[in-house]
């Protein structure tokens, strides 16, 4: 009851609506989804969800605590490149990519979520491994000539991660049940 006091003050001019039985109308719900899963065509994110990747190191910046040398460059380890934030609203056929660029013969792309909306690195409290894909570059051509591109498809409950290898165009594909 307090509750409702409380809603009702802080919304002026609305009509709250309260359940007789909340359990009852979240399974109503559940089943109206279930049998019907094209009217819902968004949802707003719990977690964000992004990959493990290298940044190009500034000294006037960064510290020199993930300062790795990559192919004779310095980078930063273990950023985590966001692909979508937690409390976003996403529709259920977004797609994101983003490119890489292959430094051995093969790419290996961790795919993590953290609860908070902006985390730095992989490392983070709050981040989690959900994952790895690994994808094989060719031995035909030279690795700057080969491009990784990491997609990221929502469906109604799943997040599925799809590394491409370009120009090969030889596919992996992860799929993540996000109700977990």
């Amino acid at each position: 009851m307090y509750v409702q006091e409380r809603l009702t003050e802080a919304l002026p001019g609305m009509k709250l609506i309260v359940p007789d039985d909340a359990g009852l109308a979240v399974l109503k719900g559940a089943v109206l989804v279930g049998h019907f899963p094209e009217k819902v065509t968004s949802r707003v994110m719990t977690h964000t969800y992004g990959i493990d990747i290298y940044r190009k190191f500034d000294p006037k910046t960064h510290g020199n605590k993930r300062k790795v040398k990559v192919k004779s460059e310095w980078m930063l380890d273990n950023c985590f490149q966001i692909f979508v934030r937690a409390n976003d609203e996403i529709s259920l056929d977004h797609k994101l990519s983003y490119a890489i660029m292959p430094l051995d013969s093969i790419t290996t792309v961790p795919v993590y979520r953290s609860l908070y909306e902006n985390p730095e690195y992989t490392t983070d409290p709050g981040c989690e491994l959900l994952g790895t894909l690994k994808i094989r570059n060719s031995d035909k051509v030279s690795l700057s000539e080969q491009n990784v591109v990491v997609i990221f498809m929502f469906g109604q409950t799943e997040l599925f991660i799809k590394v491409r290898h370009e120009p090969s165009g030889v596919e992996e594909i992860l799929s993540l049940d996000c109700l977990q």
